[in-house]
């Protein structure tokens, strides 16, 4: 994690594979795998099956120091604020295709020039869009 946040810069929201794996649960306690993973700079910490775990991995984390959580805390913060939902689409709304969904998928669109992987996208042209009604 050194290398993502510290090197690369990386501030944004790290997911801890699930923890209930064998290939950890087997040699680490919750409390290792759960801080240990707050400590290492994952922010979101998935138990996936056993509520049991769920449960003591939550206690463990209400029992931590502040300082251990609170850089998770702000960054699952600001990853809601920059992607959260947006109100209920309107039942006088129709579609699909519905306009806030178009609205929000637009908003999400990374600009061709920030992202070189990508091909470039006219967000002018409405054939950029993909269009869920239209079927070939």
């Amino acid at each position: 994690m050194g290398v993502l946040r510290d090197e690369l810069g990386y501030d944004g929201l790290v997911l801890s594979d699930d923890i209930e794996m064998r290939a950890v649960a087997d040699h680490f306690s919750v409390e290792a795998r759960s801080l240990g993973a707050l400590r290492a700079g994952v922010d979101v910490i998935l138990a996936c099956s056993a509520a049991d775990l769920r449960e003591e991995v939550i206690a463990k984390l209400e029992a931590a120091p502040d300082a251990l959580v609170e850089d998770a805390l702000r960054r699952v913060v600001a990853f809601k604020a920059r992607f959260q939902a947006p109100a209920v689409v309107p039942l006088s709304e129709l579609g699909p295709p519905f306009a806030s969904h178009r609205a929000l998928a637009e908003s999400l669109r990374v600009p061709a020039s920030e992202d070189p992987g990508t091909d470039p996208a006219d967000p002018a042209d409405p054939a950029d869009l993909i269009d869920p009604t239209e079927r070939d």
